[in-house]
């Protein structure tokens, strides 16, 4: 008889006492030789059954089998023990010497190699299915795990922008009031100092306005939704406006700013965004000037061969920077904590199609540039708002 091993437990998966029948259920509990073959991984060989102790436990059962030898022989495949071939002899002890084991060895060993592919495969099968499910339960997990994130980060948007909302319309209100009440201070006849004190208001509070305009403008940079209102702008105008406002910042410590622009010169763009940009770079160079130093502002229109453009530089007599630096100098972390305010700068000129650029003029310093077209078809049409919106200065009293 040939006997497997399965899961479900041992079958007889043939046997000459029963043609035709297969998978018998065998209860190994009552074949004790048939353990001992498996568990010692050797041949089991019983001369006299009525006699021999390892069938004692189920000596009713052999008697009433008329069963005297016993041969057992495991079928072995790689260490593992898929079975055992099961020989028995009825009233004749010894019936099983030396060949007898010999060649049942053989058979089984054919019968464990031809046995070996379908349990193998049927084990592996087994085993791919399972790590088929253990797959499956980690993206299951995974993936849970990734939609509660993004739920969590839509909240943290959504509070993010509400956030920006309730606090750029708190502040607007406060400063378009001091801006209002400036303007018609500025309006009325004051002496020079006094002057002097509500331009410098006029400035700060402009300032302001602008300072809450750069965070809507890092929201919507961050959120991929920032956009152009193009108009006529005249980038020599702006640059000349911006350097006399930063005049009072320059001189609390003392530093200079020279301006070095043509009488015009005119490019489509978005005013405020341009003016950001300027006022940015200028805020920088200012803040790392040394100590009684110049800021020089020159913008010029050059030639290329893809078209005219415009190009601003703004330099500095402060501390140069390594040259490992000054690529990282428009990311959000750079040089003296101002990068945020600088990579936005960059986020907008490229919006117009631009680029910006830092250097170390020979004369020391950081110098900080940035290019835009001069020809309206450069800009990049997609980012374009369809209608220009107008603004609205809203006074609270």
């Amino acid at each position: 008889s040939v006997v497997l091993l399965r899961e479900a437990g041992a079958v007889v998966a043939a046997t000459r006492e029963r043609a035709g029948a297969f998978d018998l259920p065998l209860d190994l509990a009552r074949y004790p030789e048939i353990r001992a073959a498996l568990e010692r991984r050797a041949p089991v060989v019983v001369s006299d059954a009525l006699a021999d102790p390892l069938l004692a436990p189920v000596r009713e059962l052999v008697e009433r089998a008329e069963v005297r030898s016993v041969l057992v022989q495991p079928l072995i495949h790689d260490g593992e023990g898929l079975g055992a071939l099961f020989c028995h002899a009825r009233r004749r002890t010894e019936a099983f010497g030396p060949a007898e084991v010999e060649l049942a060895g053989c058979v089984a060993a054919v019968l464990a190699a031809v046995l070996a592919g379908p349990v193998c495969g049927q084990r592996r099968g087994r085993a791919k299915a399972l790590e088929h499910a253990q797959l499956e339960s980690a993206y299951l997990e995974r993936y849970t795990e990734l939609v509660e994130a993004n739920r969590r980060l839509k909240e943290l948007l959504r509070f993010k922008d509400e956030v920006l909302g309730v606090c750029s319309h708190d502040l607007r209100g406060p400063l378009n009031v001091l801006l209002g009440h400036g303007r018609l201070l500025a309006e009325a006849e004051l002496g020079k100092q006094d002057a002097a004190s509500v331009q410098a208001i006029l400035r700060q509070g402009r300032r302001l306005v602008e300072l809450v305009e750069d965070l809507l403008d890092r929201s919507r940079g961050d959120g991929g939704q920032l956009t152009l209102e193009p108009d006529e702008v005249d980038l020599a105008r702006v640059c000349r406006e911006l350097a006399a406002e930063q005049e009072i910042i320059g001189a609390e410590r003392g530093v200079s700013i020279a301006v070095e622009v043509p009488d015009a010169l005119e490019l489509i763009g978005d005013r405020v965004k341009v003016r950001h940009v300027v006022q940015n770079l200028l805020d920088h160079a200012i803040a790392h000037a040394r100590e009684g130093g110049h800021v020089r502002l020159v913008a010029q229109r050059l030639e290329r061969p893809d078209g005219e453009i415009a190009r601003v530089s703004i330099s500095d007599d402060g501390p140069a920077l390594g040259a490992d630096q000054l690529p990282c100098l428009f990311e959000r972390h750079g040089r003296g904590g101002s990068a945020p305010g600088l990579a936005i700068c960059r986020e907008l000129v490229e919006l117009h199609g631009g680029e910006v650029f830092a250097d170390n003029p020979p004369a020391g310093g950081v110098c900080l540039s940035f290019t835009l077209p001069a020809d309206e078809s450069k800009l990049p049409g997609e980012r374009l708002h369809p209608e220009p919106r107008k603004r609205v200065l809203v006074v609270e009293d």
